[in-house]
Parts: C-alpha cells; sequence; structure tokens
C-alpha cells in the first residue's frame, strides 16, 4: 500500500515541480530582458550570470540548452528552447522584446500547469492510496 501512495505523492511532487520551474524561467527572461536593457555586458556573461548556479538546465553556446530534472512538459521544454535558440538575434530593443514574448508564453504555460496541478494532484495522492488498499484486498 504504501508504494502505490508513493507513487501517487511523486506524480504530485513532478507537477510541483513543473510549476517551480516555470515559475523560476518567468523570472529569468525578466532578468535577462532587464540586463539587456541596461547592462552593457555581453549576452553570452548575461545569460552565465543568471543559470551559473541553476539546477535546472545547461547553457552552451550558442545558448544550445539542455534542460534536466524538470518536471517540464514537451510545450513547456519547445517554449524555453525556442527563447535560447534565438536569443542574440538582432539589436538590443529586439532581444528584449523577444524576452517580454517569451516571458508571456511562459506566464500561459505556467497558468496551464497551476490550473492541472490543482486538478490532478489530490487525484493521484488519493489513487495511490486507493490502489494499495486495492491490492491488499485482493491479497486478504
Amino acid at each position: 500500500m504504501g508504494a502505490t501512495t508513493l507513487f501517487g505523492i511523486t506524480l504530485t511532487q513532478r507537477l510541483k515541480l513543473r510549476l517551480s520551474t516555470l515559475n523560476w524561467f518567468v523570472g529569468a527572461t525578466e532578468e535577462i530582458a532587464e540586463k539587456i536593457r541596461y547592462s552593457s555586458a555581453e549576452l553570452p556573461h548575461i545569460v552565465r550570470s543568471i543559470y551559473e548556479y541553476d539546477t535546472y538546465l545547461i547553457v552552451d553556446e550558442p545558448f544550445r540548452v539542455t534542460l534536466k530534472n524538470t518536471g517540464l512538459d514537451s510545450d513547456d521544454k519547445r517554449v524555453i528552447e525556442e527563447f535560447f535558440s534565438t536569443l542574440g538575434m538582432g539589436d538590443s530593443e529586439s532581444q528584449v522584446k523577444r524576452c517580454e514574448v517569451y516571458k508571456r508564453q511562459l506566464l500561459r504555460r505556467l497558468e496551464h500547469a497551476d490550473k492541472e496541478f490543482h486538478e490532478k494532484s489530490r487525484l493521484y495522492t488519493r489513487l495511490g492510496f486507493l490502489g494499495g488498499i486495492g491490492i491488499v484486498i485482493m491479497l486478504i
């Protein structure tokens, strides 16, 4: 019974991780836009300073990302990978606008993830618990 409950809790934690990851990326796009707008630093330095100590991704030049342990679904990853693949194209003002566009996309993804979390987190935990009870009853 404990294993199935743990499985339900694990699925819930994955949803929670997705929420925190998306929230982190929204903040990161804001920070990149601010540093592009107000800093004279080169873009590779800006990106490395933001992602230097993160746990979500590895950034290689030219801004190719490897997402790891994020809980993100394929659409979330696609948006983030597109953002990094287009980063550095154009002048600073167009890059700031691009950051704002991707921030809005990430906010929509975050809203969707939050809704999914509230709909499914209790369901996963309860199904795991009930699945465990069902197994115990079948063994009796």
